[in-house]
């Protein structure tokens, strides 16, 4: 009996396994046995790469259908440059955190896999799982006022650090809007929308109370017709992430209004000492240009030392693909952003507005915060995959139809002049 990659994707009981082996909270390897541990090291080895394996083989054998060709020379570039760096420092030939990496494109290809052969399906599954996170989520914060557990500098709930619920959080809430826009069911939707913003305004995360702010800024913009026909799109977003990016980031623009920063945010205008860190990063980008550090978590512990805590990122997303995987990576990175923007180019529909709402609120967060060390990063990717892998003849056949629909309403009205024979 011969087992598709459909077959895979599309039963309830194998999407669900492979799924939540994906989405294991980070609090469970904090507070979980030893013994359970080991049971998730051994599902990691022996189930984690063979689904990876078998999606490679799936979209090898269909690469028309799936365009996850440049995540997957992303993720390959960062695991051989991240084996070539560590090999250089401790001269050993280790994964030195590649499988971290291989583990996360693993993910990205079976959704992207799903998401292909059943779009409305796979977007639903998702949906529940990350909606039953984020809700869970807001209940241990409630629960748990001081945290689940502390690992030494701040306190952790279901899905860690506060900081950090942003890379569940955000994808969360795209999926299920689009639940709700394929569906027309909207309860599940409005219960994770309540539970994300009620968790952050909870934990008071700056980053994320910022971005959720700015994402319901825009989506409320789009429904201006003059601004979602001529003001947003792809190339006003990305020159405005540019323009965050240098005036912030690269110039300080904000040392200038320090006073006006203070008052309304309560933060001086290093931003809670990220100028500092940002610093750290263009020194390391200076040292190591093309190929950066690695991107292995234990060679890199130290690089951001901050107030006696040892910080392996820049807290800034650009920064932190150039320090970890050079100018040749960041190549790649944005290769994956620029794909993205191709396939959407010259759709005009208030629907992708609404998609590109939630990734320009995304990365503006992603400037201020660094996401890629969590375990649930690759769902950034998911929601780069979900334009990609919509039906858009869907919105062809409805222009379509709306066109026939209005020639019919014409004919009818020639018919009722007696000069034209119907």
């Amino acid at each position: 009996m011969q087992v598709t990659s459909k077959d895979i994707t599309q039963n309830p009981v194998a999407f669900y396994l492979i799924i939540i082996s994906f989405i294991i909270p980070p609090c469970f390897y904090q507070m979980a046995p030893s013994s359970i541990l080991n049971v998730l090291s051994l599902w990691d080895k022996y189930i984690g790469v063979p689904v990876f394996l078998l999606c490679v083989l799936a979209i090898v054998g269909a690469r028309k259908d799936f365009e996850v060709g440049d995540v997957i020379l992303y993720y390959g570039y960062k695991i051989a440059a991240t084996v070539i760096v560590t090999l250089a420092i401790s001269g050993t030939i280790t994964g030195g955190g590649s499988f971290r990496h291989l583990r996360q494109l693993a993910a990205i290809c079976f959704i992207a896999i799903a998401l292909k052969r059943n779009y409305k399906l796979t977007v639903s599954r998702l949906t529940y799982i990350l909606s039953a996170l984020v809700i869970l989520n807001f209940l241990t914060i409630l629960a748990f006022p001081h945290g689940m557990y502390n690992d030494g500098n701040w306190e952790n709930y279901l899905l860690g650090y506060d900081n950090g619920h942003a890379v569940v959080l955000m994808p969360a809430l795209l999926l299920s809007f689009e639940y709700a826009y394929l569906t027309r069911k909207y309860s599940l939707t409005v219960i994770t929308w309540i539970s994300v913003f009620a968790s952050a305004a909870i934990c008071k995360s700056g980053v994320t109370v910022a971005g959720l702010a700015l994402l319901v800024f825009l989506l409320l913009l789009i429904h201006f017709p003059g601004v979602r026909k001529f003001l947003f799109n792809w190339k006003t977003v990305l020159i405005g992430i540019t323009l965050v990016f240098v005036l912030i980031v690269i110039l300080r623009m904000q040392e200038n209004y320090s006073g006006l920063i203070m008052s309304v945010f309560h933060k001086d205008s290093t931003l809670t000492e990220r100028t500092v860190l940002w610093d750290r990063a263009f020194a390391y980008i200076k040292d190591n240009p093309i190929l950066g550090t690695g991107d292995n978590d234990r060679n890199n512990i130290k690089m951001f030392h901050i107030r006696s805590q040892n910080l392996a990122y820049a807290h800034n997303e650009v920064l932190d693909v150039l320090v970890r995987s050079g100018v040749i990576g960041l190549l790649l990175y944005l290769n994956c952003i620029i794909h993205t923007f191709a396939t959407i180019k010259g759709r005009k529909d208030n629907h992708i507005k609404t998609w590109l709402a939630f990734m320009a609120a995304y990365w503006v967060m992603m400037l201020f915060e660094s996401y890629s060390n969590y375990s649930f990063y690759y769902l950034y990717f998911v929601m780069m995959m979900l334009p990609r892998s919509e039906p858009v003849m869907d919105y062809k056949r409805k222009f379509v139809f709306r066109r026939r629909k209005l020639l019919a309403r014409k004919r009818k009205l020639l018919c009722t002049n007696r000069s034209f024979k119907c």
